[in-house]
């Protein structure tokens, strides 16, 4: 039987795929971006955020639609 690791960032990932949303500074994580790029992505209308007073969360399923153009767009442009 072969032992399997599994990296703390994919544990991560993984939790975060089972939540709507995520705070900002959990989106930059999964993205491995700055808070600041963040909130480029959310003025550009790139990622959906949902505000509760203050507080701002950005929907999993904006990341992933994200991610997604990204990857159509590289490949498009290779």
């Amino acid at each position: 039987m072969t032992n399997h690791l599994v990296s703390p960032l994919t544990l991560m990932w993984t939790h975060q795929m089972n939540k709507i949303a995520v705070s900002v500074s959990e989106a930059a994580a999964m993205l491995s971006l700055g808070r600041s790029s963040i909130y480029e992505l959310m003025d550009a209308c790139e990622l959906e955020k949902i505000k509760f007073g203050r507080r701002t969360l950005i929907t999993v399923e904006s990341i992933n639609n994200a991610v997604a153009k990204r990857l159509v767009n590289g490949r498009a442009a290779a």
